[in-house]
């Protein structure tokens, strides 16, 4: 974009691509439960569909923080695939005979919360040292869990991290917005502002809607599912903030995506109810960025 110059042109317009592209699956998991599609064919599709987005697009941000985040000293990002494999073929039996061995959990005391919580942290920790994002190190904790016969393990450990999330989502929100500032932009700054609205809007309601409809769906149903997938919520958020750190946006574009990301997540319940008309409204509140995780 014109005065927003990278000195990586490449690792900003995959940036850029990724930014636009995401889907909050919380949120979208959210707004689905609130309005009575968790169990539909389009909360499925919408569900599965923004699983492979979101890990193509943490992929693809990891690949932007390795080329951008290590500077000049890129060895240590050299360190990420023989981690990769400690955390699936040395943590990921260890945590599954401490959590679940035979395959059934056990209760889930205060100790074992507590060596989650630490492993996750030192897992975000060791990517942090390796010059990726400390949030990789911790998602990738959490996919090496045990899977099988954990269900309730799971659930109680949503519920307990839950608490954390309540407390400190809301301060990781004032942080945000204290790195927005519309003050500065002025009318170029608006028109730009238009133009990102349109790209993402139209690539992601558009660019699905259009998906949808190549495979038979009808149009109630691709619009419903186009809506679902701009959603962009907490998780662009996140993104975002890595890419402020990492030096790929300036404060003013940094402020624009922010709204855009808010913008479209706000859309999502008009747009339901307009392509909707008979579906139930939500039961207790709009998920909003700042109201889902």
């Amino acid at each position: 974009m014109r005065g927003h110059e990278s000195t990586d042109p490449a690792a900003f317009a995959v940036f850029i691509g990724l930014s636009v592209s995401v889907t909050a699956f919380p949120v979208l998991a959210r707004i689905l439960t609130d309005r009575g599609l968790s169990r539909t064919a389009v909360g499925g599709i919408a569900l599965a569909t923004a699983a492979v987005v979101d890990v193509v697009a943490w992929a693809a941000l990891a690949g932007v923080n390795a080329s951008v985040g290590a500077g000049d000293g890129h060895w240590p990002v050299l360190l990420v695939p023989p981690y990769l494999l400690v955390m699936l073929f040395a943590v990921r039996p260890l945590l599954r005979r401490y959590l679940a061995p035979g395959g059934e959990a056990k209760p889930f005391t205060s100790l074992r919360f507590a060596v989650v919580l630490t492993g996750a942290l030192l897992s975000a920790a060791a990517t942090e040292a390796m010059g990726m994002h400390h949030i990789f190190g911790a998602f990738l904790f959490g996919l090496v869990l045990p899977r099988e016969g954990t269900r309730a393990l799971r659930e109680d450990l949503h519920a307990r991290t839950g608490h954390l999330t309540g407390l400190l989502l809301p301060v990781y929100f004032v942080v945000a917005g204290f790195q927005v500032d519309l003050g500065g932009i002025g009318l170029p700054g608006l028109a730009e502002l238009a133009l990102i609205m349109l790209v993402a809007v139209g690539g992601k309601f558009g660019g699905t809607y259009l998906a949808a409809r190549s495979q038979k769906l009808p149009h109630g149903s691709a619009a419903t599912l186009a809506s679902l997938m701009n959603t962009r919520g907490l998780t662009e958020l996140v993104i975002l903030g890595v890419g402020l750190k990492l030096g790929l946006l300036d404060g003013s574009l940094y402020s624009m995506m922010v709204v855009m990301a808010v913008v479209t997540t706000m859309m999502t319940g008009p747009l339901l109810s307009r392509f909707q008309p008979g579906a139930p409204a939500p039961r207790d509140r709009v998920a909003t960025p700042a109201g889902s995780v």
